[in-house]
């Protein structure tokens, strides 16, 4: 930060000033403004107002709020202190008076409180930016309104968005002048080395600076390892995906992603699995690895089983068929997968032998063969549990979803097998030797509600197990092998050996959604609770609007559902950081106020329990 100051004089000047007076010496546009210091607050307000007059001339202003406890690092404290906008040269000393009266009461004095008196800009529209996305993501979000921005900030209404990546060609806005602003944002990231959550306006074609403060909900470990993933992305189109697939070794060392790889390559277990079943699949390297983490290529797995088809047409990566090269095996395999169907009694057969005979290899390759010939049967087991699983889901009623269905367990279901005790580790990770944990239930649950269909259950279920019995196979061969293979105790390459934090489930080329007509999350977490129009403890509140003043009794919710609110308002900056779930964007109109629900912060979710 530029040596000013404000900056010298740390006690005396909130962050918020400080950083406007480093914006102003790095040359960015900020409108004409000065500080009073923690030792000058209680001065006379019309001598106050006095000196800021003849320092800034004008005739109209603004009066902030620069309290010492602001815009922290890990706690902004967005909108919990007044701040008065258009203030006339006549009027300044009584809207001086106005924020000191309502920090003193929030504060209990002003020995930590400073405020900002600013020329104020009469916008044409008004927003603010998030250099990166307040859940850590790649994106940088921009929200805005016509007008002056605190109808944003204070989540009264439902502002209009951009969502783009840095490095991104040029986006369609009304806003004038939106690439020169782009650069502005990363420089001033640059600035202040970290990503920001700027205030700012435009009045005939000129951005002006208002505030910027740290992000608050992201960590310098998120993005660092997002910086590292942006490094090593290909160009052009791409879909990259945290599948199944890769639970069985998030953070591989060199000798599991070898072992991964001739699995699913050519003439591995899964193509031999393929075949028996009447599937034609082809080797298309699908497996990647970025910044250390597994990750599934979605085209290329698309196209390992049907070759003419692409997620990359239309929106929402949606598998479709673009070319007639392969058509008829996309067809044959796709009615083949409909129609499969295993047998329980004899893949449960097949599997309680191979658990319970002693391993004979003695030499690595000939023990990798008898994995591969077991992987086979693992593999062909988990694509029936896949189809078990699906036909429950089409079969339940619509205010059903699978998770909830499989909480309930048929009576007549078997008793459940001891697991092996020779099993060391939880994944396919050579370097996980970690204590083996079954992750099977034995609840049951005999109640089954109506519409929730039996036959269809008990074979999901009974799959399900299969399924675990099928992973403690595939450890038991983990096991032996990781003692055989030469230095798979150890991590690979440098990327691997510095994972800084973990990386999103999906990478694409194309920016988060974020539907200005469909209900968001705005701030993470899960929570259930009775739907209230008051706060009360333990209820989930419903307002028309995300405002601020709904911090002052957030310790007593669970959540929040509201109609207007945006991502970046001052609200949702505060309930990121409390860890306090919310939705906006939500038809509250539609909602049982009374009635208990489960609510999902990150997916915009609700549901009526």
């Amino acid at each position: 930060m530029a040596d000013t100051p404000y900056h010298k004089t740390t006690n005396m000047f909130g962050e918020k000033t400080k950083r406007l007076q480093a914006l102003k010496s790095a040359g960015f546009n900020v409108p004409a403004f000065i500080g009073i210091s923690t030792t000058e607050i209680e001065k006379d307000s019309k001598t106050l107002a006095e000196q800021a007059l003849e320092s800034l001339g004008g005739k109209l202003f603004a009066v902030r709020s620069s309290a010492l406890v602001e815009d922290a690092d890990q706690s902004s404290m967005a909108g919990q202190f007044m701040t008065k906008l258009a203030v006339t040269r006549k009027g300044l000393s009584s809207a001086i008076d106005e924020v000191r009266a309502q920090a003193k009461d929030r504060l209990g004095s002003l020995l930590e409180f400073s405020i900002i008196i600013q020329e104020f800009i009469e916008p044409d529209f008004s927003g603010v930016v998030f250099t990166r996305a307040p859940h850590g993501g790649r994106e940088t979000i921009v929200e805005f309104h016509t007008g002056r921005g605190d109808a944003v900030v204070s989540g009264e209404v439902k502002p209009e968005r951009l969502v783009y990546y840095r490095g991104q060609g040029p986006i369609a806005s009304e806003l004038p002048n939106i690439e020169d602003a782009r650069q502005q944002f990363l420089a001033i990231e640059k600035l202040f080395d970290f990503p920001q959550d700027i205030e700012w306006c435009v009045k005939a074609g000129k951005w002006y600076i208002l505030q910027s403060r740290p992000i608050t909900s992201v960590t310098k470990e998120q993005i660092k390892t997002i910086e590292d993933l942006e490094c090593e992305l290909p160009k052009g189109k791409y879909y990259f995906a945290k599948t199944e697939v890769c639970d069985v070794a998030p953070r591989p060392c060199k000798e599991t992603f070898e072992l991964l790889e001739e699995m699913y390559g050519e003439d591995g277990p899964v193509e031999q699995a393929y075949k028996k079943l009447g599937l034609a699949y082809s080797d298309t390297s699908f497996l990647k690895v970025f910044v250390g983490e597994l990750y599934v290529d979605r085209e290329r797995e698309l196209q390992s089983l049907f070759p003419s088809h692409s997620y990359f047409v239309g929106e929402g990566y949606t598998a479709k068929p673009v070319r007639l090269k392969g058509f008829l095996t996309s067809l044959r395999n796709t009615r083949r997968l409909q129609k499969l169907h295993g047998k329980l009694d004899e893949i449960s057969t097949n599997l309680e032998s191979r658990l319970s005979r002693k391993f004979s290899a003695s030499s690595l390759e000939q023990a990798k063969r008898e994995f591969f010939e077991d992987y086979e049967v693992i593999f062909t087991t988990n694509l029936f549990a896949e189809r078990a699983l699906d036909r429950l889901k089409r079969s339940l009623p619509s205010s059903t979803g699978l998770a909830e269905a499989l909480q309930y367990f048929p009576t007549d279901l078997p008793a459940v097998w001891n697991p092996p005790a020779d099993i060391i580790g939880n994944t396919f990770e050579f370097t996980d030797t970690s204590v083996f944990v079954s992750v099977l239930d034995t609840i049951i649950s005999p109640i089954i509600p109506n519409g929730i269909p039996l036959p269809e259950l008990r074979e999901a279920q009974l799959f399900l197990r299969l399924r675990e019995y099928s992973r403690w196979l595939a450890l038991r061969h983990i096991t032996r092998l990781r003692g055989m293979i030469p230095g798979s105790s150890s991590r690979s390459g440098s990327k691997t050996g510095s994972i800084h934090g973990s990386t999103p489930a999906i990478v694409t080329d194309t920016p988060l959604s974020l539907g200005e007509n469909k209900p968001i999350g705005v701030s993470a977490g899960q929570a259930e609770g009775k739907l209230v129009l008051t706060p009360e403890a333990g209820g989930i509140l419903v307002t028309s609007a995300l405002t601020p003043d709904i911090a002052n009794h957030a310790r007593l919710l669970k959540g929040v559902i509201a109609d207007h609110g945006g991502l970046l308002s001052h609200f949702a900056i505060i309930a990121r950081e409390m860890g306090l779930p919310v939705v906006v964007n939500y038809p509250i109109h539609e909602l049982p106020i009374g009635k208990l629900v489960a609510m999902d912060g990150s997916t915009g979710e609700v549901r009526i329990k």
